[in-house]
């Protein structure tokens, strides 16, 4: 199947979402930032 020969997927490269990153709202738009903050801002805890 064609999902199968994406780059990104034959890396690992994908991810799930929560079904709230599909909502509208500015309670959706803000867990979704929260989301995007936590994974590519924050710096890991050792």
């Amino acid at each position: 199947p064609l999902w199968s020969t994406l780059s990104a997927v034959q890396q690992g490269r994908v991810y799930e979402v929560p079904g709230y990153w599909i909502g509208d709202g500015p309670i959706a738009a803000n867990a979704v930032i929260d989301d995007l903050f936590k994974y590519l801002v924050e710096t890991p805890q050792s």
